[in-house]
């Protein structure tokens, strides 16, 4: 085989090598589009939820979603949150209250709570109404919401949750670094933290720890779940829609080898062709 076809060779190797191995997996997509299953996994993973009374509505952030009147759930299979068993971990939603006034004090979107302040999205009424999120152990100078409880808290964003429009919540983790960063909308809070053993199922609409109590009232839509710390770069990517929800989002420095590749792949081509013309030519 000559120089050009090892490069050739070489080139197609590297750049797929780095279109298969490089990614975020998507292991939990919810879009509740299917009012006859609403509970279906568009992942491709078959990681389904079990319904139990959430409802139908067409009124969706996008197309159809679930509606939550404080009593209903959906429960995941498949997926177990628990830091031991997904030290890095990446879930969110597009969610739309009903009210911000429920009965109980906490209104839980994506919770695997089992009563430590484990992995929980929330939207809590002790220190202001505010979304936030289950910190795990923290220090007391992470707290906002001015709940804490033998050194496990809340951490609240300070945003407050409004009912006449939807906002995009996501929460990363990363045990390994012991970090969590929270989203809503385009804003980010990262907070040093470190959790303990959850439940191995996560629940939509409601904390599993806490029975009916913190149940949620209102519209949730497009719930992801990651087994990947994602980047800025790449939630961003979801929030402002420029990610259309396939298998794998590319991490940021697999963008930069495929681009390589594609410039070797380039070059060497280039240069067989003009060996070619030289050879032709003489």
């Amino acid at each position: 085989m000559n120089n050009w076809a090892n490069h050739f060779s070489m080139s197609v190797i590297v750049f797929l090598s780095v279109i298969t191995t490089s990614h975020a997996a998507l292991i939990g997509l919810y879009q509740f589009d299917d009012a006859n299953n609403l509970g279906a996994d568009s992942s491709g993973h078959n990681h389904t939820l079990t319904n139990n009374y959430a409802n139908y509505t067409a009124s969706g952030y996008q197309a159809g979603a679930v509606s939550l009147n404080g009593s209903a759930w959906l429960q995941s299979q498949g997926i177990d949150p628990n830091p031991t068993a997904l030290p890095q971990l990446t879930w969110g939603a597009w969610v739309k209250p009903s009210t911000i006034s429920a009965p109980y004090f906490i209104q839980s979107v994506i919770s695997a709570d089992n009563g430590g302040y484990d992995r929980d999205i929330n939207i809590d009424r002790r220190g202001g109404n505010t979304w936030s999120v289950f910190a795990g152990s923290i220090s007391t100078s992470d707290y906002m919401t001015g709940y804490a409880n033998n050194n496990y808290g809340v951490f609240g964003s300070g945003i407050s949750p409004a009912t006449s429009e939807w906002t995009f919540l996501a929460a990363v983790y990363d045990q390994n670094v012991n970090s969590m960063t929270f989203y809503v909308n385009d804003q980010s809070f990262q907070i040093t933290t470190n959790f303990g053993s959850s439940q191995n199922y996560f629940t939509i609409g409601r904390n599993p720890g806490s029975g009916s109590y913190e149940d949620f009232h209102g519209l949730i839509d497009n719930v992801f779940v990651y087994d990947e710390a994602l980047s800025l770069e790449q939630i961003t990517s979801v929030y402002q829609g420029r990610y259309t929800f396939s298998s794998a989002i590319p991490e940021p420095t697999s963008a930069i080898l495929i681009g390589l590749g594609l410039i070797t792949l380039l070059i060497s081509l280039e240069r067989h062709i003009r060996s070619d013309k030289q050879l032709a030519c003489g």
